[in-house]
């Protein structure tokens, strides 16, 4: 894994990202690359192509599935 400085953030940015590390548990380090990668990730529209091969995968699948969207509205008007 390569390394990467980043400078100039901005002391709110960086006060967020310090709190955001403390919530889960990481160091400030980590979750800014989480972060980072996350949100090339999102950019570069991988998380489409992965959400494709999930949708592959279950409509090839001989179980049936049902349609959260009609489970959630019953839960919904309950």
């Amino acid at each position: 894994m390569a390394d990467f400085l980043i400078r100039r953030i901005p002391k709110e940015t960086l006060n967020l990202a310090k709190r955001m590390a403390a919530q889960h548990h990481h160091s400030v380090q980590e979750e800014m690359s989480s972060l980072l990668i996350e949100g090339i990730r999102f950019r570069a529209g991988t998380w489409a192509r992965s959400a494709d091969l999930i949708r592959r995968k279950i409509s090839s699948s001989t179980r049936t599935h049902s349609d959260s969207a009609v489970l959630l509205r019953e839960d919904r008007s309950r």
